[in-house]
C-alpha cells in the first residue's frame, strides 16, 4: 500500500503513484462519501479490506472532478473493530474518504 491512514470522520490523501492506499475509519458510518479531486484521474474503490485495482472486478469508479456516497448495501459491513476499510487506486491525485449518517 502507498498510504495507509486512519481518521475518525475522513482521510485527505494524494496518491502518489498507482499503488492503491488503504484508508479506515475509525467509527462506523451509515455509508461512505468518495470525493476524487483530481480533474482527470478515475479513482477505483473496494470497500472489503481488499487493495482495489484499476478497472478490476469487484470496484467502484469514481468519476474526475465528482463526489460519490456509497451507502450500507455497498459498503457493508464494519470490519477490523467497527473500521470501515476503504481501498483507493487511481493513476496520482487528491482525494478524501468521509464517513456519512443517513
Amino acid at each position: 500500500m502507498a498510504s495507509d491512514s486512519t481518521g475518525t470522520k475522513s482521510v485527505t490523501n494524494t496518491l502518489s503513484t498507482t499503488v492503491a492506499d488503504s484508508i479506515r475509519l475509525q467509527q462506523a458510518w451509515d455509508g461512505v462519501e468518495i470525493h476524487n479531486q483530481d480533474a482527470t484521474n478515475i479513482l477505483y474503490v473496494r470497500f472489503d479490506g481488499t487493495a482495489p485495482v484499476a478497472e478490476a472486478n469487484e470496484c467502484e469508479s469514481v468519476p474526475p472532478s465528482s463526489v460519490k456516497t456509497f451507502m450500507p448495501m455497498l459498503v457493508g459491513p464494519t470490519t477490523v473493530a467497527g473500521a470501515h476499510a476503504v481501498g483507493v487506486v487511481g493513476s496520482g491525485g487528491k482525494y478524501t474518504v468521509t464517513g456519512v449518517a443517513k
